[in-house]
């Protein structure tokens, strides 16, 4: 076999193995796959203060910083910054939002890869805000839900009326409790409510109404698929919860899907403090699939709307879910019997082309 032989082969007998890593990829549930390979992004925590500080406003960072340190942590990121010394106009900006008038400042940031703009949280430097920000009574039980095994927890932001929040809980839990298409059991999955009066979650509610430019104001029952370590889907509100909304998150979160790469799917990650280190991987981590050896590149697996709310909002089923995770595999499974049946071929001809040519 002469060396055209292989420069026509090789290529794509390389795509053929990295396409049957894809295959098996997409045989893990992005939830599973999530809580054992997306660590959550770092919340950017900034102390505002002005001059020298005092030692019990020290303590108090380095009692933040540990929070971040050790097992269980929270995943957040500690910066210092002095109003009357700004290392650049962006810190100059955050000071003249949050000036240090009564003592120095907290301003809770989004993680950059969210991207989600503007402030989680901010207030007083204390005590208490040290101890509210990584972790409050509901973020512990979600986390403590989806250590122990839950593969997701919706969390249902309430309105304070009380036939509107029992009537979205009671939709959701009717689909939790429901076998799913590719189970003869129900998912394991729960839902934990949240008031939004809950001074102990303020965090949390404030997050949660963030995630989405468009959720604030609206005064309906809200509900947030989180998986993984501690990932927010995306929300639905109001008529958006109804079985088929919730038929589609769950078809998203427990299918198989291009789930290797975390930025490529939706979500926002709360701020939590948990010890993911004891979560014991089943699945191997895969490496971002390689493309065929071809002059476009086609997309394997299409994700879900980030921002599927505005559909959701009315009762209408999320973009992107056009295919069902097992068409997504039958099509895979073609693509990858036509590539290698491309390799017969072509290598079959260029066998021959070459006995001819030795032959004359």
């Amino acid at each position: 076999m002469n060396r055209s032989v292989y420069c026509v082969i090789v290529p794509y007998l390389l795509w053929l193995l990295s396409a049957s890593a894809v295959c098996r990829a997409c045989d893990v549930p992005v939830c599973r796959y999530a809580l054992e390979h997306w660590n959550p992004d770092a919340y950017q925590v900034a102390v505002l203060h002005q001059g020298p500080m005092d030692v019990k406003y020290k303590a108090l960072i380095t009692a933040l910083e540990k929070r971040s340190l050790g097992f269980p942590r929270a995943n957040l990121v500690v910066q210092t910054i002095d109003a009357d010394h700004p290392a650049d106009e962006s810190e100059r900006a955050l000071c003249q939002a949050n000036p240090c008038v009564d003592g120095p400042r907290v301003v809770v940031r989004f993680p950059a890869a969210s991207r989600v703009h503007g402030t989680a949280w901010e207030g007083l430097l204390n005590a208490g805000a040290v101890a509210s920000l990584a972790d409050s009574p509901c973020r512990r039980d979600i986390a403590d839900r989806l250590l122990g095994g839950d593969e997701m927890v919706w969390v249902l932001l309430q309105t304070g009326r009380k036939e509107a929040d029992a009537a979205a809980a009671e939709r959701i839990e009717q689909e939790l409790k429901r076998p799913t298409d590719e189970r003869q059991s129900p998912l394991r999955s729960s839902l934990v409510r949240v008031s939004r009066g809950d001074p102990a979650e303020k965090l949390l509610t404030e997050t949660l109404l963030s995630t989405e430019p468009d959720l604030r104001g609206r005064d309906e029952p809200m509900a947030f698929p989180v998986f993984g370590r501690g990932r927010v889907l995306y929300a639905l509100v109001g008529a958006g919860i109804n079985a088929e909304t919730v038929r589609h998150a769950l078809a998203f979160l427990t299918g198989g899907c291009s789930c290797t790469v975390k930025r490529e799917n939706p979500g926002v990650d709360l701020l939590l403090t948990a010890d993911w280190s004891v979560i014991t991987p089943t699945t191997p981590e895969e490496a971002p699939p390689a493309q065929a050896p071809s002059d476009e590149s086609v997309p394997l697996h299409p994700l879900p709307a980030a921002r599927p709310n505005a559909l959701a909002h009315h009762g209408v089923a999320p973009l992107g879910q056009t295919a069902t995770p097992l068409e997504h595999r039958f099509w895979l499974l073609g693509a990858v019997g036509a590539a290698a049946a491309l390799v017969v071929v072509t290598g079959g001809l260029a066998i021959r082309r070459t006995k001819r040519t030795s032959g004359s």
